[in-house]
């Protein structure tokens, strides 16, 4: 190891060692090391950094088991921005095989539990994490790294803000090694009152879809169509997996109203929760850092079973599901007789349908565009078949 390796260690148990293996690979690693704020390596998997295409490979049997990032060259500051954002880009695609995501948002941080403001830009991302007032703290502006542990629980991890960094405007500079674990995922949008509704897995999996599309580089259309379909299924699945472990809110927030009372009273927090750092050192609030809360194998197996949606009485109310207006009531002419129908969600080939089920038969399918219900006859459902996203 030298002096110019760091360190990355993230929740997820991931460890890195980022090496540049060239002078000017060492100058851009140097200058990553100070804006991520990493510590000196110790030990765990090499990212190799280096300039232009020579020596990308390494020498055989050494270079097994290393990860290799090619770097174009530095004619100024912009271009030396967007070299160490591709060294952090390809440590953020090695997390995708864990279910991690790059998100575009603002992490939020109240009594140890991580809140993401997320939102495309101009929506006011920034702007909302300077409102917030003690005991909230700001962790990042812009972009949150999103990884899960070996127990299944989310931690968020701060990002720089490389838009900033690229135009020279001042930029705050946060631990990147420091993760908290994630409690609520919040979709910003302005608007005269302040207010946080509940979203259901289905839109919120589009929500941090289209939040993670908005950082990504690497999903690129080709004319085959294969190898970006390859990529949006993996972002899919992850972006599934997180909708159905964290709860997402739509956030309304005014230019003058106190949106996080809205947080507060949608999201309660337990006071004195810790964080997690890569060497498991005590937190700048003198708490040891690892995580506290536990969540027990049934929760995490109710959060994965998508098959099942909820339950549907016979007065039309659904039940064990969080609906949205997307989600109508069902009409009281397919709740009559028995058994008692179920909503199940199926997923035939690239579509998702909420469909109401009475045993083993369909007796109405839910259109979320007209936000109404058909019964069987208007539907094909004979094909679908029920799975939840574990079994794809």
């Amino acid at each position: 190891m030298t002096e110019s390796d760091f360190a990355l260690v993230l929740a997820d148990g991931s460890s890195w060692v980022i090496r540049g293996l060239d002078a000017e690979a060492e100058a851009t690693v140097l200058e990553l090391g100070r804006v991520m704020q990493l510590s000196p390596a110790q030990g765990g998997r090499e990212l190799c950094v280096v300039s232009g295409w020579n020596g990308a490979r390494g020498p055989r049997g050494a270079a097994k088991g290393r990860l290799f990032c090619r770097l174009g060259p530095a004619r100024d500051r912009h271009t030396e921005v967007l070299r160490m954002e591709r060294i952090a880009t390809t440590l953020v695609d090695q997390s995708l095989a864990g279910k991690g995501l790059l998100l575009h948002g603002a992490l939020a941080v109240r009594d140890g539990f991580g809140f993401i403001l997320a939102g495309p830009s101009g929506v006011g991302k920034t702007t909302a994490s300077r409102r917030l007032p003690s005991p909230w703290r700001s962790f990042s502006d812009d972009c949150v790294l999103v990884v899960r542990d070996a127990d299944d629980r989310y931690w968020a991890h701060p990002w720089p803000t490389w838009s900033r960094l690229r135009d020279n405007r001042p930029a705050e500079s946060w631990p990147v090694g420091r993760a908290v674990p994630l409690k609520a995922l919040l979709f910003l949008k302005q608007s005269p009152f302040d207010r946080a509704e509940p979203v259901a897995i289905t839109p919120a999996t589009a929500l941090i879809m289209e939040s993670a599309f908005q950082l990504e580089r690497t999903v690129t259309l080709t004319s085959d169509g294969y190898a970006s379909r390859a990529i949006c299924r993996k972002y899919l699945r992850a972006a599934w997996i997180l909708a159905a472990a964290v709860p997402a809110f739509r956030l309304r927030i005014s230019l003058a109203g106190q949106f996080w009372n809205e947080i507060e009273r949608a999201v309660p927090t337990e006071p004195r929760m810790h964080c997690r750092t890569g060497a498991a050192e005590a937190n700048a609030d003198g708490h040891r850092c690892g995580p506290r809360t536990e969540q027990n194998s049934e929760t995490r197996k109710q959060n994965a079973e998508l098959g099942n949606a909820g339950d549907a009485d016979e007065r039309g109310k659904v039940t064990n599901v969080r609906r949205t207006r997307i989600v109508p009531e069902p009409p009281r002419r397919l709740l009559s007789g028995s058994p008692k129908p179920r909503l199940v969600l199926f997923q035939p080939r690239h579509r998702t349908f909420l469909k109401l089920v009475k045993g083993r038969r369909v007796v109405g399918s839910a259109n979320d565009v007209l936000r109404e219900w058909h019964p069987k006859s208007t539907v094909h459902s004979s094909k679908s078949k029920v799975q939840s996203p574990q079994s794809r």
